[in-house]
């Protein structure tokens, strides 16, 4: 219809154009068509930007020859679709991305292209909502920032990357995403820190990780990641080595909404946690997904594995039963393997034994099983253990042990009717020597015995707690030595609602918050009297060698003094026998010196003692006889007199400097310094504490006590 009206036109005259007229029309619209046509292929075209060390932001255009030096600048210069190429070499930067989308920042490998942080900033921080993932970050390293990369309404995608040694007081060590939606591929992230998240914190989110290393990463929840009302997809990832202070040593899910969270094809070893989930901590309406995921090999105080404390009763835990899990040889003072507050329908190949108890799943009521095979063979006999013995042995006689007490606990099947007992051959069981588990949770109707206190040693490395004794109704241990212990509660021993019997045992140089050698709470700790135990030189805030929540009868062969005082047991026992005291006390002011030497009198500054804590551990006063500890100036520390903090406080006691500027008790960094706890009738004076680090109080943890705070510094 168009033809006809266009040529009716021109036979009409309205367009006079001959022949050679038209042509030359149609040759130059051919030309501007043309010309429109490489313009807008111009614009299409994305241009790469080029950024080295050796560049200029002033003089450089961006070009290959003309590189920028900064990342930023390039950034800055790029529009949608760029490719901002970046060199080898260290890119000491605090990047803010532009609000531009589907910028590319692409660097020659995580090994030759470093962003570093100078731990001034986050090291990338994406803030933009027209950000999705589109935009693209790289082949680079990211590190040393306060924070490695901060996404916040943005969505980029993250691939062949190393997040590395980030750390902030803020949440998300590695990377931190809020209200935003990000695919992560191919990246390592380690050793980062963090309050949440210590390797990524993702709140309100969609997240999903794939073929990744998360590993070495530490926060207070969630040492590997930490998910608060997010949708989680991971897939072919790792998290070893991850550690919470708190819960979820590799992973902390929570939140109020319905979330889902499918883990496929996932390894989750050797993370820790203090309390709640050495692998994974669930709380809150979760409904979490498993498919292919091994977990073993992890360690808290409720749940080593697992550890589910849900309230809603829509909130599940799904085990896929095509594509089976495996758990086991996991840690926990309750539930080794996991804790759960609700109904779980356990579905796995491969578990720590085919028939668990209660030491494996906690409380084991709440779970339906179907096991298709045991890790361990369970043995309904006695059982031998030896350092140079073997897991794979029998483990019936001396003469075929088995190497490993927590593989022994793990493995034997008691019951109320027929008791056993695991016997220990001489040697010493620790983790550098024959790669032990610690704590050692006792079982019930199950006694350990050693050879001797000298010959059999229990050595916890000053890295976890040494024995466990929870909810057991009665369980005997003897002829050995527990050494190095470390925990919160109970260095050595940890008691609770338990019935525990000890004869021939040495406990000492174990350390603790409460209690360094022994914590009880609503428990019946019962000292054989034939065959004494001796507890000496542990360390502990409150309780140096014990700390009872119980009452005790304290027999024992040697304590660390013969009268002991609170600064020995918290609270002090009605009776106790004690035939000797390690160390003589003393009922007069004493004088301390980094200088000085613990074998001297001490009653005067020219017979110094050389440590505080000796001072407080010796010093005998009473309400009707107060004593001083007089301090000589200089630096009281673990580096240069070896002080060891915390100080427990006894009552009426003074400790006084020579001047608050020149009588210095410096905790370097590593523990605090003072501890209170009931205490009263106590002067600090001319004191300068520094350098003290706790999660209670650097300084000086005060708790229910009165004290007197003289010319402090």
């Amino acid at each position: 219809m168009r033809l006809k009206l266009i040529g009716s036109h021109i036979n009409k005259g309205l367009i006079n154009l001959n022949e050679k007229g038209l042509l030359m029309n149609r040759k130059y619209m051919f030309i501007i068509i043309c010309l429109l046509l490489c313009l807008s292929f111009q614009v299409a075209i994305a241009k790469t930007i080029y950024i080295e060390v050796n560049g200029n932001d002033e003089t450089g255009d961006g070009s290959e020859n003309k590189p920028y030096s900064s990342i930023q600048y390039g950034l800055n210069q790029a529009r949608t679709n760029d490719v901002v190429q970046v060199g080898e070499g260290t890119f000491y930067e605090n990047i803010v991305w532009p609000r531009v989308n589907g910028i590319k920042l692409i660097g020659k490998g995580e090994s030759l292209t470093i962003l570093d942080g100078s731990q001034k900033d986050r090291v990338i921080q994406l803030t933009s909502g027209v950000i999705d993932k589109t935009t693209e970050i790289s082949g680079v390293t990211i590190r040393n920032g306060k924070g490695g990369i901060y996404c916040k309404y943005a969505g980029p995608t993250l691939s062949n990357l190393l997040i590395t040694m980030n750390s902030t007081y803020s949440d998300g060590g590695g990377i931190y995403c809020y209200l935003s939606k990000i695919n992560i591929t191919n990246v390592s992230i380690k050793m980062n820190n963090s309050c949440r998240g210590g390797g990524i914190y993702c709140s309100y989110s969609d997240l999903k990780l794939e073929n990744l290393s998360i590993t070495k990463n530490k926060s207070e929840n969630g040492g590997g990641i930490e998910v608060f009302n997010s949708n989680l997809k991971v897939s072919n990832v790792s998290f070893t080595d991850n550690f919470a202070c708190i819960s979820g040593g590799a992973i902390f899910c929570h939140g109020n909404s319905e979330k889902n969270q499918l883990l496929s094809d996932v390894v989750i070893s050797n993370n820790r946690a203090y309390s709640k989930g050495g692998g994974i901590y669930c709380i809150s309406y979760y409904l979490l997904n498993m498919s292919n995921v091994t977990i073993i090999n992890n360690f808290a105080y409720k749940g080593g594995g697992i550890s589910i404390d849900i309230t809603q009763k829509s909130s599940n835990i799904i085990f896929d039963n095509i594509n089976k899990c495996n758990i086991y040889l996991n840690n926990a003072v309750e539930g080794n393997d996991i804790y759960s507050n609700i109904k779980i329908n356990l579905i796995v190949d491969i578990f720590t034994v085919k028939n668990p108890s209660n030491y494996h799943l906690s409380p084991i009521d709440n779970f339906t099983l179907d096991i298709v095979q045991g890790r361990l063979i369970q043995k309904n006999y006695d059982l031998y253990v030896s350092p140079d013995g073997n897991n794979e042995n029998k483990g019936d006689s001396f003469q075929s042990p088995l190497k490993n007490i927590f593989y022994a606990l793990s493995s034997i099947q008691p019951n109320e009717n027929i008791k056993y007992n695991i016997f220990l051959n001489s040697g010493v069981y620790s983790k550098k020597t024959n790669g032990e588990v610690f704590p050692l949770k006792l079982i019930d109707y199950v006694n350990i015995e050693g050879q001797s206190e000298k010959d059999t040693i229990l050595d916890g490395n000053k890295e976890n707690m040494v024995i466990c004794c929870k909810n057991i109704s009665d369980v005997n241990l003897s002829n050995l030595t527990i050494v190095n212990g470390k925990g919160n509660h109970g260095g050595g021993i940890y008691c609770a609602y338990s019935r525990l019997n000890l004869s021939n045992i040495v406990i000492t140089e174990n350390c603790a918050i409460k209690g360094g050698g022994i914590y009880t709470t609503g428990s019946s700790v019962i000292f054989n009297e034939e065959n004494r135990c001796s507890i000496y030189s542990n360390h502990a805030g409150v309780g140096n060698d014990i700390y009872s929540g119980s009452n005790i009868d304290l027999i024992l062969n040697i304590f660390t003094v013969k009268n002991p005082t609170s600064f020995h047991i918290k609270p002090l026992p009605r009776n106790y026998n004690i035939l000797k005291g390690l160390l003589p006390q003393k009922k007069f002011d004493l004088y301390v010196s980094p200088t000085g030497d613990n074998k001297n009198k001490g009653d005067t500054i020219d017979s110094p003692l050389k440590n505080i804590y000796y001072a407080l551990s010796v010093i005998q006063p009473n309400e009707n006889s107060k004593h001083t500890i007089y301090l000589n100036s200089g630096i009281y520390a673990p580096e240069t007199n070896g002080e060891i903090f915390p100080l427990s406080m006894i009552d009426f006691i003074n400790i006084e400097g020579q001047n608050k500027n020149n009588t210095i008790l410096d905790g370097n960094n590593k523990d605090g310094i003072i501890h209170f706890e009931n205490n009263n009738n106590i002067t600090l004076t001319k004191l300068k504490i520094q350098n003290g680090k706790s999660l209670w109080g650097g300084g000086i943890y005060c708790f229910k006590s009165n004290f007197n705070w003289v010319h402090p510094v």
